[in-house]
């Protein structure tokens, strides 16, 4: 960042000279035996202090947070709860003058050590790595008050769309937040903010230009499975700079759309080798959509993209790369990033005669807050919008673990602002439907008199089943990616040996991502006597049910609708034949999907056939609300009783010869 502002001196004191002013332990805290918000509570905050303060130091802005916690722990499961403190930080930032100390019911105090904390990689992936600052509260114990606190440092930066957690995974009595603002002619922004899922505060003024918003008796946050983004659900601020207040949504929406137009027109400017290329690619014969097509698959095998895995860019090519200023930039190096990729995309489009822009999205990852929540901060990916038939499609090639004609789920069914000059279209993102996302998983198997289960495996995922795969192995090598399939198969098949394992079309987004290998399960069925008991939906061995709360406080949003389809060939082993064989009955989910499992008896050759069809969010993405949430919760711990359905086999009786 230039040094914009003249020399300012904003002294934010450090944590651990905060430290030396927190609040002391009192007796009645040390006293305390139950929680004051929450009566289940194991540990429960008394105070929770954030402070935020945008500085100047030779001429250059910074922001620095400082945070304090107290917390009171009342049993055994609570001090689990706080055996370990994890501060997670995004790149760029730096965690420094971390303190903590324990106060034991005695009063004896026992500090954090030094070299008790270590740094370790919290998450990677997908160009986002956020890191963490560990360490091990000392001395805990029920009826303990631990105490810490440290300092977040963000250099050339200020609290510019910063969001601040008002929840944790315990209650807290008391929570205050001090914001001090950057003052400046030269910066001609105000600090404002935004709460979602907690009160509207009232903010006081405090000494050194800081404000103070406050709340108390804060609820626990406690995630669900399958809930909506914790940011639709969990307490939390937003902390920005703007220079208006009181904006009318549908007039900030409208200019934010022709302001994108204008600043993309040049990014997608049509010359003569662009046309040229759309000329050829969609001269060919074939419908709108596949002529889409075949410049979606150009702009991915044309250009690598510097950010994706296994591009084979060489480490010389990575320095030497210039930022692409136009798509004929990005046709002469033929390298660039995802948004370069997306332009050249839109170009091409255009100079072949479609009506494409781009667009900025929302993330359903991060969470939906809706049109009436003014600011460009909630539409933060951005996609390539293309008219077909007068409705909107949105497409991707920027992103490359995608096929054709999907986003990633974090932006299906989501708000979309597509650019234009006069009147910007403000829509909802095409959804995937249930047959785009397909597991679909095959076995050729034997089994024994011992009740060992033998033979091949073969596990094909299509959409975002695919997309999921490829995400989570992009940095990983064969023999990584090789390893880490070879621990989920024996997660759920207990110490079963694998061999053979192949992973298939890593990169190739048009083919399902495969893995085959060859399995051997010892004790797979159970004997007892002269009979066998075996699970026939063998990929569902050892799975747990969906859900096992009984009650649910916030709605059930899943992240895209899937189909299961499987087939499992098993032979018995000579001399038994089926004792007990009945299915259970299908399920009918109406609109949402279906359920049905089958068998097949082959008595000649002593070969049983299973197979299972499940298919959930048929027409699209699924919702249900909490109030629904016993309805679907008895449909899963149905699907799981029909999972676990046992075979009977037994052997035949030999009659000794005269």
């Amino acid at each position: 960042m230039r040094a914009l502002f003249a020399p300012i001196y904003l002294c934010a004191v450090s944590a651990a000279a905060f430290a030396a002013n927190w609040p002391p332990v009192t007796p009645a805290e040390l006293a305390a035996t139950a929680p004051k918000v929450e009566k289940d509570a194991h540990a429960e905050a008394i105070l929770w202090d954030i402070r935020v303060a945008d500085e100047v130091t030779s001429n250059y802005p910074h922001s620095v947070q400082i945070h304090y916690l107290k917390i009171k722990i009342f049993d055994q499961p609570g001090v689990d709860m706080l055996a370990k403190v994890d501060i997670s930080y995004p790149k760029g930032a730096t965690v420094s003058d971390i303190w903590a100390r324990t106060t034991k019911r005695n009063g004896e105090t026992v500090e954090l050590g030094r070299d008790a904390i270590f740094d370790r990689v919290l998450m990677k992936g997908g160009g986002v790595r956020w890191n963490a600052r560990s360490f091990a509260l000392p001395g805990l114990e029920p009826g303990a008050v631990v105490e810490y606190g440290w300092k977040e440092y963000h250099e050339e930066a200020v609290a510019d769309y910063v969001p601040i957690d008002l929840q944790r995974e315990f209650p807290v009595e008391a929570i205050n937040v001090h914001l001090k603002p950057l003052v400046h002619p030269m910066f001609p922004f105000h600090m404002r903010t935004m709460v979602f899922q907690v009160p509207q505060p009232s903010f006081s003024e405090e000494r050194n230009g800081f404000s103070l918003a406050s709340w108390t008796n804060m609820p626990a946050f406690k995630e669900e499975p399958d809930m909506p983004a914790e940011r639709e659900v969990r307490g939390w601020m937003l902390v920005y700079y703007e220079d208006k207040a009181d904006i009318q949504p549908e007039k900030y929406w409208k200019d934010h759309g022709r302001k994108l137009f204008g600043a993309y027109k040049s990014e997608t400017k049509v010359d003569g080798e662009v046309r040229s290329i759309a000329d050829e690619l969609t001269g060919k014969p074939g419908t709108d959509e596949q002529k889409l097509q075949r410049l979606y698959e150009y702009c991915r095998t044309h250009v690598r993209n510097i950010n994706g895995p296994h591009n084979g860019l060489t480490p010389e090519q990575r320095t030497h790369f210039k930022p692409n200023s136009s798509p004929h930039d990005t046709l002469k190096q033929e390298i660039g990033n995802g948004r370069d990729i997306d332009l050249l995309f839109t170009a091409l489009a255009t100079a072949g005669g479609f009506d494409a822009r781009m667009a900025r999205t929302g993330d359903r990852g991060y969470g939906i807050m809706g049109w009436r929540t003014p600011n460009m901060y909630f539409l933060p990916a951005w996609s390539v919008a293309v008219n077909l038939n007068g409705k909107w499609r949105f497409f991707d090639p920027g992103v490359p673990t995608l096929p054709f004609g999907m986003l990633r789920w974090q932006e299906e069914g989501a708000p979309a602002l597509v650019s234009d000059p006069k009147d910007p279209p403000m829509v909802m993102t095409n959804a995937s439907l249930a047959k785009d996302s397909v597991k679909r998983r095959t076995a050729n198997l034997k089994l024994t008199d011992d009740g060992t289960l033998e033979g091949d495996v073969r596990i094909e995922l299509t959409g975002h089943l695919a997309v999921g795969q490829r995400v989570r192995f992009e940095d990983d090598n064969e023999a990584q990616i090789a390893e880490a399939v070879k621990k989920e198969i024996q997660s759920q098949f207990g110490e079963a040996e694998i061999s053979d394992l192949k992973v298939e079309n890593l990169t190739d987004t048009e083919k399902p991502f495969a893995t085959s290998f060859h399995l051997k399960a010892a004790g797979f069925a159970q004997r007892t006597g002269k009979r066998l008991f075996f699970q026939p939906a063998v990929f569902q061995k050892n799975e747990a049910p969906r859900y096992t709360s009984t009650e649910r406080k916030h709605p059930v949003q899943f992240e895209f609708p899937w189909s299961e389809n499987d087939t499992v060939t098993i032979q018995l082993p000579e001399g038994f034949d089926l004792d007990h064989a009945d299915m259970p009955p299908p399920l009918d989910l109406q609109t949402v999907g279906h359920y049905t499992a089958r068998a097949f008896w082959t008595k000649g050759t002593r070969t049983f056939k299973y197979t299972r069809d499940f298919v959930f969010g048929e027409q699209g993405g699924v919702v249900v609300s909490e109030k629904n949430y016993a309805t679907l919760k008895a449909i899963f711990d149905s699907i799981h009783e029909k999972d676990t359905h046992m075979i009977t086999v037994k052997q035949a009786v030999t009659t000794a010869a005269n």
